[in-house]
C-alpha cells in the first residue's frame, strides 16, 4: 500500500485528467445547423463520458446526454444555485465523485443545491462556498468514503455530528473552518472509526483530546495536522496507530529529539513521509531519523532553527550507507541549511546534493 492516498494517486478530482473532450466542446459558440449537429454527436458520445467539469449553464445542459457520469466538478462564478437546480438530470443519480468549488461569495449557492447530487456519492469535496453549512451532510448516503471541506466560513460542526451515515468514512479533511469548531473536532473522529486519512488545518490550537481521539483510529494511514504538538503527542500517535505511514505535524515548537526517537521506535520501519516543521530537532536527530526509516521518501523540517549547513552532506552520507538508491526529498526552507535570501542559490544546493532537497 505504498504511497496510499497521495495527491497524485487518490484525490478524485485528478482521477480523470485531462477532462473529457465533451467538456471542452461545450465552450464553443454554436448556432443554427452547427448546434443541431453538435447535439447529435453529443447524444452518440455521451454514454462514454464519465467525467465533466462545468463552468457555465451550457456545460450543465450537456450532462443529460451523459447517463454514465461518475465524476462532476462544478466551478467558477457563473453558475448560480438556480441554474444548477434547473438543470438537474438523471445522470446525477449515478455520480460517485462530486466537487463544488470557488463560487463568488455573492452567489446564493447553499446546501439545497448540493443535496440532489448525493444519492450514491463516495467522495464529496466542498471548497470556498460561503453559505455551505453542512446541513446536506445529514442526508448523505452510507456509501460516502471521502469528505473534504475547505474555507467554508458558514460550515457548522453540529451538522457533521448529527450525520448518521458517516461511520464508513475513510478520508476526512477540514481546513479554514471556524476556530471553535476545531475545539470539538475530536467528537467527529470518535464517530468515524474507519478513518484512514485525516487532515486538520488550524495553526494555533492546542488540543490534547484531539490526539486522544486520533489514537483510537486503528486504521489511520495518513495524519496531517496544523495543531500544536509535543513529544508526547508524537509518541502516542505512532504507538497507537499501527498502520500509520505518513505523519505531518506542522506546528512542532515543543517537539524535540525525544519525540523523533519515539517516532523512529514505533513507526520508523513503515514511515514513507514525516513532517516536523518548526520543531527543535537538531542535525543529529534528523540523521538518526534517516537511518531508522528505510522507507522514508519525504522529510519536512522547514523552519527548524537548530539545523545547520552541515545537515545535507550528513543526510546524504547516511542514506547512501543505509539505503543506497532509495530516493529521499527534504524540505529545508527557513533553516540554516537554506534561508532566502542566501549566498548559496537554492538550485545550486539541489544540484550539489543530488536532488536531496526540494
Amino acid at each position: 500500500m505504498e504511497d496510499h492516498y497521495t495527491t497524485e494517486d487518490r484525490s478524485f478530482w485528478h482521477a480523470y485528467d485531462p477532462l473529457t473532450a465533451l467538456n471542452r466542446l461545450c465552450k464553443m459558440k454554436l448556432v443554427g445547423d452547427d448546434r443541431v449537429s453538435f447535439m447529435k454527436w453529443t447524444g452518440k458520445l455521451g454514454p462514454s463520458v464519465v467525467a465533466v467539469g462545468c463552468e457555465c449553464e451550457d456545460d450543465l445542459r450537456m450532462l443529460e446526454y451523459c447517463p454514465n457520469l461518475d465524476f462532476l466538478t462544478i466551478t467558477a462564478a457563473h453558475i448560480t444555485e438556480e441554474i444548477i437546480l434547473k438543470n438537474q438530470c438523471e445522470s446525477f443519480n449515478w455520480l460517485q465523485r462530486l466537487r463544488f468549488q470557488y463560487f463568488q461569495y455573492g452567489h446564493s449557492v447553499t446546501d439545497r443545491c448540493i443535496s440532489p447530487y448525493t444519492t450514491n456519492l463516495k467522495e464529496l469535496e466542498i471548497h470556498r462556498i460561503k453559505k455551505f453549512t453542512g446541513q446536506c451532510l445529514m442526508t448523505t448516503p452510507s456509501s460516502l468514503e471521502s469528505l473534504v471541506i475547505s474555507f467554508c466560513p458558514d460550515f457548522e460542526l453540529r451538522h457533521l455530528l448529527a450525520a448518521e451515515n458517516l461511520s464508513l468514512l475513510r478520508k476526512l479533511e477540514i481546513s479554514g473552518a471556524k476556530r471553535e469548531m476545531y475545539s470539538e473536532i475530536h467528537l467527529v473522529l470518535d464517530k468515524m472509526p474507519k478513518l484512514e486519512y485525516v487532515t486538520m488545518n488550524y495553526s494555533v490550537l492546542r488540543s490534547e483530546v484531539f490526539f486522544e481521539s486520533v489514537c483510537r483510529l486503528k486504521n489511520l494511514y495518513h495524519l496531517h495536522v496544523n495543531f500544536k504538538a509535543n513529544d508526547g503527542d508524537l509518541e502516542a500517535v505512532t504507538r497507537c496507530c499501527p498502520q500509520l505511514r505518513s505523519l505531518a505535524m506542522m506546528r512542532c515548537m515543543d517537539v524535540t529529539g525525544r519525540g523523533v526517537r519515539a517516532v523512529c521506535e514505533h513507526a520508523g520501519a513503515r514511515l514513507s513521509g514525516l513532517g516536523l516543521a518548526s520543531s527543535q530537532v537538531t542535525d543529529d536527530d534528523v540523521v538518526a531519523c534517516v537511518r531508522a526509516c528505510p522507507k522514508l521518501k519525504r522529510l519536512d523540517v522547514k523552519y527548524c532553527y537548530k539545523l545547520t549547513a552541515e545537515l545535507l552532506p550528513r543526510v546524504a552520507t547516511a542514506r547512501r550507507e543505509m539505503y543506497a538508491g532509495r530516493p529521499l526529498r527534504m524540505r529545508v526552507i527557513g533553516t540554516n541549511v537554506y534561508s532566502w535570501p542566501n549566498e548559496v542559490p537554492y538550485e545550486e544546493l539541489r544540484i550539489t546534493h543530488g536532488g536531496l532537497i526540494r
